[in-house]
């Protein structure tokens, strides 16, 4: 007998192998638990930057599975231009969250009031300011996932449903012996995305995305 479901038990879709929810209604899968086995526990969501952030406590409605943080789409020429997304992947969908250059000086400066009503002095504050990334996070974990989408413009998502394959590269040492950041490349029958990073963690994103994409997370 296979360890997960074949179809969800709520909508009847079919599953993907190894994932922890319906890409179509969002429901929890329910694993197939040998008798005498223990029932298997969800871990807590995962969070995908250099900053531990506090847990994250989502509408029930949507829960945040995890969140990929410091993701830039170039484009441009010579993709000189580049917009940053907080990737925030539910049961449903993968929601790219727009970051803003006014939004990272307002978390920086949270960052630093908040360090400052801690009783630290002056390097406290000044080191407290490089989590402006764990501030902003920590806003979404108090709004509605279709919130944070109407609230900061150039957001979208794509249903996980319409996902196809998902790759990850960590950063490696090119010829000329500079580093290339690291990269998630997502191919769906919305279209194919490629964001790099010099924030990620290749391994843990791995982890967050597998819990809802599964196996075709590589």
């Amino acid at each position: 007998m296979n360890e997960f479901a074949r179809f969800c038990t709520h909508c009847g879709s079919p599953l993907k192998p190894g994932v922890r929810f319906c890409g179509q209604c969002g429901h929890a899968v329910q694993a197939s638990v040998a008798p005498g086995a223990p029932a298997y526990t969800p871990r807590p969501p995962a969070y995908a930057a250099p900053v531990v952030a506090a847990p994250i406590a989502a509408p029930p409605a949507e829960p945040m599975v995890g969140i990929i943080a410091g993701l830039q789409q170039r484009k441009g020429f010579l993709g000189m231009s580049a917009t940053t997304f907080n990737l925030i992947v539910t049961p449903g969908r993968l929601v790219f969250a727009s970051v803003s250059q006014q939004m990272m000086n307002d978390a920086v400066a949270a960052a630093r009031q908040e360090a400052k009503g801690q009783g630290k002095g002056f390097l406290g504050r000044f080191a407290a300011q490089f989590a402006w990334m764990d501030q902003i996070c920590r806003q979404y974990s108090t709004m509605p996932i279709d919130a944070i989408l109407a609230q900061f413009p150039g957001s979208f998502c794509i249903l996980n449903a319409q996902v196809r394959k998902v790759r990850l590269r960590d950063s490696r040492v090119d010829d000329d012996g500079t580093q290339s950041s690291q990269e998630l490349f997502i191919e769906s029958a919305a279209g194919k995305f490629r964001f790099s990073s010099s924030m990620m963690r290749v391994r843990e994103a791995r982890q967050i995305l597998r819990q809802t994409l599964g196996r075709i997370v590589k």
